[in-house]
Formats: structure tokens, C-alpha cells, sequence
């Protein structure tokens, strides 16, 4: 049997055996002279591992295809910018920024796709609020990171603007990717996949050598240095771990606690205004400053989308509990009105109406002519009841009204003048018509009665009003408190 890569378990370990082997030997033989050739080959090899693995990924995964797509580009322009380093190194001392550092920064926004497609896709993310919600946690704890670290006083007369730019552009993009991750973990979920802990990790172990060669770039010393190399070995190595992984998928991230969710971007909002108040206005822009500024900016845009997600959630309550045609309540929220009226022992009256004679002006008229009976029935229940009644539609030609604190004689006497103001002619299609109305009422005393029960018990009196053809005559029995 013929494999034309290594597999994932070889690959692993000749990763890990190679990476931890190096960084053990940087630290154990301190003569730097065998160092730059040695440290050529690993990293040719472990970024070469690492491309191989993402790409095998992609085959393997393939709803992640465009998250382990950017993650092997990441590796690969890094790849060729080490290339491209160790070609300056032999030409002379090479400038900084030079050609190489071009590769390295070009790589970011690929691992950048590859960082947040793989949280969409592992993580309980859903909508934008969540991006929201963790970028405002993530750049106010990059800020406070930033401000923090305070890389920028040690700068001195060393490097020029540019050279500053170059030096604090690679741990501020670690900063904030790491950030957002972290963040959207917190908002989004309480157990990571080992995968998104794994991919955590390369991120924290690249930040603590970005963050060492920038001091080392920017003060001259070489502890930082080899602390640097150390790091971007493993993170390169613990890259080949991750997308091998990628294959052994847990279950989605379950959602975080609400109260955490919206702790979290709360705390990175804070952490940002702190980071503003304390170094704003020095007439020196800095990355804490930068990143404070992005914190605020994620969270004015959350505020905003909140406010639109308020409102809509408001819209979609309303129409899930008014009836589309005439505006009025439907059934669902008399009934809901009705139950907490109820269930506070007030007194509760229910007329039921069902009009006498609309199918026939339905049928004959056209759909639009019992439109327009429906809209003037609405418009008389509102118009005549009295405040504090609530009128509804509860479906076709029923229709019904709420009376709070009626007794069954108050209630009938409601229904006396709903049945003047329902009866009067109602203009359609170029004529006139008039609909007849059998009204039924029924009454409770306090709690103890269902408004389901109460309901029935006005049908059952409307049925009496049809069956005798005549107005509100029936009368149905009063419920006592505790009927049901």
C-alpha cells in the first residue's frame, strides 16, 4: 500500500519531535553559530507539514474547505517570506522593514479568514450581534494588552516611523485575532472544541513571539529573540497538530450563560474608555488608542443593531398577536388579556359575536366587499366599547370583546350597543349591505375560571341567539369563582 504524504499520526509526531527538539537545542546550546542554517531547514519542513495537513483538511472537511485554504496560504507566504529573509541575510545585514516582512504582513489577512471561519463554523455564532458582541470584548482587551505591553516609549531613536509601524503591526494583528477568538468563545459558548482550543493556542504562542521580536527590534536584546524563535517553532508546529485534528469534530460549542454573553462586550467597552481616559490627548497616537477606538466603534454598532433588533422583535410580537385584516387583537391575546384579568380575581365579562349573513356577501360580492363588512365591524367594536374593553377578532366572521369589571348584566348591556352600531349599512362595490349579529355573554366572578371556559360559555350563549333568531335574548349563567 502507497500514501503520498506522511499520515496525520507521522506527520504529528515528526512535527512536535522537530519543533520541541529545536527549541529545546536554542535553549540548551547558547552558541548562536549553528543557528541559522538549522533553523532554515526546520522551518522549511514544519511549514511544509503544516500546508500539507491544512490541505488534507480541506479534502477531509470539506463545509471547512475555505477555512483550511487560508489557513495553508497563511503558512505558505510565511514560508516564502523566511525564504525570502534568510536570502537578504546572505546578501548583507538586511534592512527593516525589508522584502520579507512584506510576505509575513501579506499573511495575515488569509489567517485572518482561516481564524474566523473556523470559530463561525465550530462555535455557536449566530448572527452579527455575536461578532459584534466579541469584537468589542476582544479589541478592549487587545487595547488593554497594548497599553499594557507600552512598546512604544522603548521605541527611541532605534527605529523611524515606518520601522515603528512594522514593529507594532505584527503582535496588534495577534492581539486583536487572538481577542476575537477569545471573545467569541466567551460570548458564544462555555466548552470549546479541541480544534478552536488548539487553534487558541497557536495564536497565544505566535502573540508571545511577535511581542518578543518586537522588543528585541526595538531595545537591541537577544533574550527576546530567542524567545521569539522559540515561539513562532511551536506555533508552526501546534498549526500541523490543529489541522490534522480538524477531522474529529465535538459537538457546537453549546451557547454561553445570558448574563456572561452580555457581560462580556460590557467589560471590553469599559476596558476601552480606560484605555482612552488614561492616554488620550498626549498628542501621540498610539495602538492601545487604535485598538480603544475599534473596541467603541464594535460597540456604538452593536448599540445600533440592538435597537434594530428591538424593534423588529417588537414588530414580530405585534403580529403575532394582532389580527392582519382589521388591526385588532387575535384570539391568542384575548385570550392572554383575558387570563391575567382572571388570574388577578377581577370580575370578567366576554361577549362573542358571529355575524348573521356574511357568507352570503362573501359569496356574492366578492372577497373584497366582506373585507370591507370585517372593517367595519372592527371599527364599530372599538368605536362603541368603552375603555378598558379590548376587542378582537378571533378568526372569519368571530369576533369578540373583552369587558373588565362587568357583571353579566354590564356585559349584555355592552352587547345592546354593539348590536346598533355592527348592524348599520356598510358601503361596498358600488351598494350598500348590512349584516346581521348573534351576540353571546357570559360572566365570571373572580378567579378561579379559565378564559377558555368563559369563552365557551359565551359560544354556547351566541349558539342559543342564533337558534332563537333574535338579537342578545339568551343569556348565559354567571360563573362563580372556581367554575370551571
Amino acid at each position: 500500500m502507497r500514501t503520498a504524504v506522511l499520515g496525520p499520526r507521522p506527520r504529528i509526531r515528526t512535527a512536535l519531535v522537530i519543533g520541541l527538539g529545536y527549541a529545546t537545542a536554542v535553549v540548551a546550546v547558547p552558541d548562536a553559530s549553528w543557528r541559522p542554517a538549522a533553523g532554515a531547514a526546520v522551518t522549511l519542513v514544519l511549514h511544509v507539514l503544516a500546508v500539507v495537513s491544512c490541505l488534507v483538511a480541506a479534502r477531509r472537511e470539506p463545509d471547512e474547505r475555505v477555512v483550511w485554504w487560508a489557513v495553508a496560504t497563511t503558512f505558505a507566504m510565511n514560508l516564502v517570506g523566511s525564504a525570502v529573509a534568510v536570502v537578504e541575510s546572505e546578501l548583507g545585514d538586511p534592512p527593516f522593514p525589508s522584502a520579507a516582512d512584506v510576505w509575513w504582513l501579506a499573511a495575515y489577512p488569509s489567517l485572518a479568514v482561516g481564524i474566523l471561519g473556523l470559530y463561525r463554523s465550530r462555535v455557536a455564532a449566530r448572527g452579527l450581534s455575536t461578532w459584534l458582541d466579541a469584537a468589542t470584548a476582544g479589541l478592549g482587551a487587545a487595547a488593554v494588552a497594548a497599553a499594557a505591553y507600552a512598546v512604544v516609549p522603548q521605541h527611541g531613536n532605534r527605529l523611524g516611523d515606518l520601522g515603528t509601524a512594522v514593529a507594532l503591526s505584527y503582535p496588534s494583528a495577534d492581539l486583536v485575532l487572538l481577542s476575537l477568538a477569545i471573545g467569541l468563545v466567551s460570548v458564544a459558548g462555555r466548552r470549546a472544541d479541541h480544534v478552536v482550543l488548539l487553534m487558541s493556542v497557536v495564536l497565544f504562542t505566535k502573540t508571545v513571539g511577535d511581542l518578543a521580536l518586537a522588543t528585541t527590534q526595538t531595545t537591541g536584546g537577544t533574550g527576546s529573540g530567542v524567545l521569539a524563535e522559540i515561539c513562532f517553532v511551536v506555533a508552526t508546529a501546534l498549526g500541523t497538530v490543529t489541522a490534522d485534528r480538524a477531522g474529529r469534530r465535538d459537538r457546537r460549542v453549546p451557547a454561553a450563560p445570558v448574563l456572561r454573553a452580555a457581560l462580556t462586550p460590557v467589560l471590553g467597552t469599559v476596558a476601552g474608555l480606560c484605555v482612552l481616559s488614561a492616554t488620550w490627548g498626549d498628542g501621540r497616537a498610539t495602538v492601545a488608542e487604535a485598538l480603544a477606538l475599534g473596541c467603541l466603534a464594535a460597540a456604538v454598532a452593536r448599540s445600533a443593531l440592538g435597537v434594530r433588533d428591538a424593534e423588529r422583535f417588537r414588530e414580530i410580537h405585534r403580529l403575532a398577536s394582532t389580527d392582519e385584516l382589521t388591526g385588532l387583537p387575535n384570539r391568542r391575546a384575548f385570550l392572554a388579556v383575558a387570563e391575567t384579568l382572571l388570574d388577578d380575581g377581577r370580575p370578567v365579562g366576554i361577549l362573542l359575536l358571529d355575524l348573521d349573513g356574511f357568507k352570503a356577501i362573501n359569496d356574492g360580492l366578492g372577497h373584497a366587499a366582506g373585507d370591507d363588512v370585517l372593517l367595519h365591524v372592527a371599527g364599530a367594536l372599538s368605536d362603541t366599547v368603552r375603555t378598558g374593553c379590548t376587542p378582537a377578532r378571533l378568526g372569519g366572521d368571530e369576533f369578540a370583546v373583552l369587558v373588565p369589571d362587568a357583571d353579566l348584566a354590564a356585559t349584555r348591556a355592552v352587547a345592546a350597543a354593539l348590536e346598533a352600531s355592527v348592524t348599520r349599512p356598510v358601503p361596498t362595490s358600488g351598494t350598500s349591505v348590512r349584516v346581521g349579529v348573534s351576540i353571546g355573554a357570559a360572566a365570571a366572578h373572580g378567579a378561579g375560571t379559565g378564559a377558555v371556559d368563559l369563552l365557551r360559555a359565551a359560544d354556547l350563549a351566541m349558539y342559543d341567539v342564533k337558534r332563537s333568531h333574535h338579537g342578545t335574548g339568551a343569556e348565559a349563567p354567571v360563573l362563580p369563582s372556581g367554575a370551571g
